[in-house]
């Protein structure tokens, strides 16, 4: 009930019935004296004051029950009320009984009463549902439904109450498209009682919300989630009960798309909201824990989610539910920690418990008990039980595949824990069978991954999938290298292994690329895709919008924030839509764009001359595969990942950037030598990991493909061994003095950059922008120190016009150069498409959190600077025919981190938006050093070297140049990525 209703009820009970409260109760002596005592029970009842009322229908029920033949109609009525009182105390087994009673009395003795029979039937099912009879409950359910579509007229608000709760028992059975099905019409018949934006209408799109979670539909969850809550804040007062089964799914949907900041944000909501609304702690608050629990467990903070978990676990022993269904998740919490710390034993007696709840809750095998079985299966297989964990896989597969049909996302997990059974066997006991028979498990596995991706129709969704895919592909290549290792001439183990990586790190990027291609190429009109192009310009604009309502200071539960939520997800689905009708309509765009293929180790060796060597990382959890191509042939290597891989590249980096981009009070003699000792450390460190055992395979050109973890790593700037001499840089051994380092997203996406002809030539050479340049460099050079000068902030930059000039002196031919005001975002996308080269010597800066809206600024034509800054997502919306793109910015090679393909960074904006290669920045670079870099760079290139050796000699020479500016931090921030090909002028 809403507060403000609850106490004008209160208000007006107290002047109408000023003594009820207070009076004592007189037994009934005739039919008019106990309806009057219902009367007042009723009146109690919505104003909270329970034991009032309840008082009151025990006596007025026990007069009615004594002559059940002269008043069946009362009799009905207090069997009801005195169910609903024992209903809102929990004691649902005694709440049953008298609303099977009410209802028998109203559907045999008095047919006109027939809707208050359904009413009651109602409550029944709701009873059955809250003591965990779940499938009787849907009996329940139904026929009460039934029973309200045959009134004369039904009433559409029943109607719906009714759908929600088949959808609230459908989820809790494992059927939840069924439950979207129900939530979906329940929301159309709120419509039809109550209007838009009913209170009914929001509990039906929270259970819809609740059905895409499970469905793994996760931004359609999110969608939901919001609609429901922006209509209840509309409807509610804040701290209304409801809000917080908004906030706990909206939690749940952030928490499975790896969002653990903002999932954490909505479950503390939940949580204040129940205990604001909860005088006792309940098994609400307990789920909260649990949420809570579970974010804590993901960042591996033991004790605290052992806190959450202990307190949940209090909670449902305290009300007495600790062998419902809801008690299971404490128990699989419990099992969780105690599997996270190792401690399998206990971990099972946690898990064999929740299984023993599910398999007594129902009568047939759902989803929940498949997941719950697979859990269990891995505490054994770490117990090494081998065979109890086969039997608890294989009845978790064949539970998914009857529910699910064969080749379903879920059973393929099934699959990778029979793989990764088998294949723990097989190194203890070293039989070939078992071996083979975890290969066999592993390909089921990946063919799941791969019939699951094309279903995905977001970028979000896609990189869900592929984060949780990564373990699969781990030990898939892991069985591919043991069988290598037992018959190393098995031509079909080592292509195994390979395109299993090549998938992993390149399949949203190829995925979107070919997506663009069928576009173009399948004969769709220019309208249509004009009219696409509108939509996504529409999205990418209010989601720049939104990020910057967040970035000032707005909560994600803002209603602004929430009203740009919604305009983008109805335009996202009128574009999946058009998508659809692509599909449907263009046979030519459907095969285009789901002909996703990886390049062979074969085609990879053709591409390479004898002079380079082609090194993929693929980077796991508990292995580093490093694939070793070459035009002589191929070969993979296995590196434990023994070693704290993100805190050393992070230190490298730290070593590098720390001094030079600190204030100035904080470059001191101290740091500087702290920074320098902790660059030389990890650079050592991680060159004996990752270069090291590979080292003799070595050729002088490398081309890198990072994976994980390494995709902002200038490799060029490691150190084969301990300098002579640490105060002085030219005793380093760089790699960069005996190899020249380019790298790629993948060796399919390497070829595809350098096979890449443009739908249109470029019919000009050079386009140059440097908004940051002022024409007075003088003036300039007395307020800033030029040498020291670093592109932060949006600064002026006074070596940034030099570097365009120099840039458009070396290149020649039809070029251009624009400095200052008249280098703005807007005249960038004007001429952009016409030029083979573009140079872009600016700001730029790396979202870590949110990588689409990392940026390029520009100038602006007003006042708000926001207006010149061209986001990630807005590059992906340009169709580029460049040859090559130079980003003399800040941090362009990096950005957001996300498991499976790298970085969500400009560059690889660039590289979707048609760019051959590009040259890119790792970290804030220097503004002289920069220039001088580049002018190099162009001199090479305007000699005929390929890039990769131009961008090379140009450090090179730099380093020859500037021998006390020989830090990494001057030159090592600039990597080449893709075609490497010389310009031809």
């Amino acid at each position: 009930m809403n507060a403000p209703v609850s106490i004008l009820l209160a208000a007006l009970f107290c002047c109408i019935l000023p003594n009820v409260a207070n009076s004592q109760i007189t037994p009934p002596v005739d039919a008019v004296s106990a309806r009057q005592l219902l009367t007042e029970a009723k009146s109690l009842s919505d104003v909270d004051q329970d034991s009032l009322a309840r008082e009151r229908t025990e006596q007025a029920y026990n007069f009615f029950h004594h002559t059940p033949e002269a008043y069946p109609g009362n009799l009905g009525q207090a069997a009801y009320q005195l169910g609903q009182g024992l209903y809102k105390r929990k004691n649902f087994e005694e709440a049953q009984q008298r609303f099977e009673e009410a209802a028998k009395i109203w559907e045999l003795s008095i047919p006109e009463d027939a809707a208050r029979a359904a009413d009651a039937v109602h409550y029944v099912s709701r009873c059955l549902f809250s003591k965990g009879k779940v499938e009787d409950a849907l009996i329940a359910c139904n026929r009460a439904y039934e029973m309200r579509q045959k009134l004369l007229p039904p009433k559409p608000c029943d109607l719906s109450e009714s759908l929600r709760l088949m959808g609230s028992i459908s989820i809790e059975l494992g059927g939840y498209a069924t439950a979207k099905q129900h939530y979906e019409n329940a929301e159309l018949t709120a419509k039809t009682c109550a209007g838009d934006e009913s209170i009914d209408e929001a509990d039906a799109m929270e259970g819809f919300g609740r059905a895409c979670l499970r469905l793994g539909s996760y931004q359609e969850a999110i969608e939901t989630q919001e609609k429901a809550l922006r209509i209840r804040q509309k409807r509610l007062p804040p701290s209304h009960l409801d809000f917080s089964g908004s906030y706990m799914s909206l939690g749940e949907a952030y928490k499975n798309l790896n969002k653990f900041e903002e999932a954490l944000f909505y479950y503390e909501k939940a949580l204040e909201i129940q205990r604001r609304n909860t005088q006792e702690e309940d098994t609400n608050i307990a789920f909260a824990y649990s949420e809570i629990g579970q974010y804590y467990l993901a960042k591996q903070d033991y004790p605290k989610a052992l806190s959450y978990f202990e307190k949940e676990n209090k909670i449902m022993i305290s009300v007495k539910d600790t062998s419902s269904t809801a008690y299971s998740y404490t128990c699989s919490d419990l099992a969780r920690l105690y599997s996270a710390l190792n401690d399998y034993p206990k971990a099972i007696v946690w898990y064999e418990k929740m299984v023993a709840i599910y398999r007594h809750s129902f009568k047939h095998p759902n989803t929940q008990l498949g997941s719950m079985l697979t859990h269990l299966g891995r505490s054994k297989l770490y117990n090494e039980d081998f065979e109890a964990a086969l039997a608890d896989f294989q009845e978790a597969k064949q539970i998914y595949e009857k529910i699910l049909g064969p080749n379903n996302f879920l059973a393929s997990k099934a699959d990778l824990w029979l793989g990764n059974t088998y294949r723990k066997w097989y190194i203890k006991l070293g039989q070939d069978s078992l071996l083979e028979k975890s290969r066999t498990h592993y390909k089921l596995a990946v063919a799941g991954v791969e019939t699951q991706l094309p279903k995905e129709h977001t970028a979000t969704g896609q990189q869900k999938v592929l984060a949780e895919a990564l373990p699969v592909f781990e030990r898939a290549i892991s069985a591919e290298v043991l069988n290598l290792k037992s018959h190393p001439n098995d031509p079909t183990a080592l292509e195994n292994a390979w395109q299993l990586s090549e998938s992993a790190h390149s399949h949203q990027l190829l995925a979107a690329t070919q997506e663009a291609n069928a576009r173009h190429f399948a004969g769709i009109p220019d309208a249509e895709l004009i009219r696409d192009s509108l939509i996504q310009a529409q999205i990418t604009a209010l989601e720049k919008k939104r990020q910057s309502l967040l970035e000032g200071g707005g909560s994600l539960t803002d209603s602004l924030v929430l009203a740009q939520n919604a305009k983008i997800f109805n335009l996202k689905d009128e574009a999946q839509q058009l998508r659809t009708f692509f599909e449907k309509n263009y046979p030519d765009y459907f095969r285009l764009k789901y002909k996703v293929q990886t390049s062979s180790l074969a085609k990879t060796e053709q591409m390479l001359s004898t002079e380079q060597t082609l090194l993929e990382y693929f980077v796991g959890d508990f292995s580093i595969f490093v694939f070793v191509v070459q035009p002589g042939g191929s070969r993979v290597f296995e590196l434990a990942r023994d070693f704290p891989l993100n805190d050393w590249v992070e230190a490298f980096h730290e070593g590098i950037s720390g001094y030079h981009t600190a204030a100035v009070v904080q470059k001191t003699d101290a740091q500087y030598q702290k920074t320098v000792l902790q660059y030389a450390d990890a650079a050592q460190k991680l060159y004996q990991k990752l270069l090291a055992p590979i080292a003799r395979s070595l050729t002088t050109e490398i081309i890198i493909v990072p994976g994980d973890g390494l995709s902002n790593l200038p490799f060029e700037a490691l150190l084969a061994a301990t300098p002579k001499d640490l105060s002085n840089f030219n005793t380093y051994p760089f790699l960069l003095r005996s190899h020249t380092v380019q790298y790629a997203y993948s060796a399919t996406m390497l070829h595809q950059m350098t096979a890449r002809q443009h739908p249109q030539a470029a019919t000009n050479d050079l386009l140059a922008f440097a908004p940051f340049f002022e024409e007075d460099t003088t003036s300039l050079a007395m307020r800033l120190e030029r040498d020291g000068a670093v592109r932060l902030g949006l600064s002026a930059l006074p070596f940034s016009g030099e570097e365009v000039i120099r840039a458009k002196k070396r290149y020649g031919g039809q070029s251009a150069v624009l400095t200052g005001k008249m280098a703005t975002k807007e005249k960038f996308v004007e001429l952009a498409a016409k030029y083979k080269v573009l140079h872009l010597a600016t700001h730029g800066k790396a979202n870590h959190l949110a990588g689409d809206f990392s940026y390029l600024a520009f100038a602006s034509q007003d006042e708000n600077v926001e207006n010149g800054l061209l986001s990630v997502g807005e590059l992906y919306n340009l169709k580029l025919n460049a040859d090559l793109v130079l980003l003399s910015a800040c941090e362009t090679g990096i950005g957001e981190q996300q498991r499976g393909e790298g970085v969500v960074s400009l560059a690889r904006a660039f590289a979707f938006a048609g760019a051959k290669s590009i040259v890119a920045s790792l970290w804030s670079v220097n503004d002289k050093s920069t220039m001088q870099v580049m002018d190099n760079f162009y001199a090479e290139l305007k000699s005929g070297k390929t890039k990769n050796i131009a961008l090379a000699n140009a450090k090179r020479q730099y380093l020859e140049k500037n021998p006390g500016q020989m830090h990494p931090f001057y030159w090592a921030a600039f990597v080449a990525v893709g075609d490497m090909a010389a310009i031809k002028n």
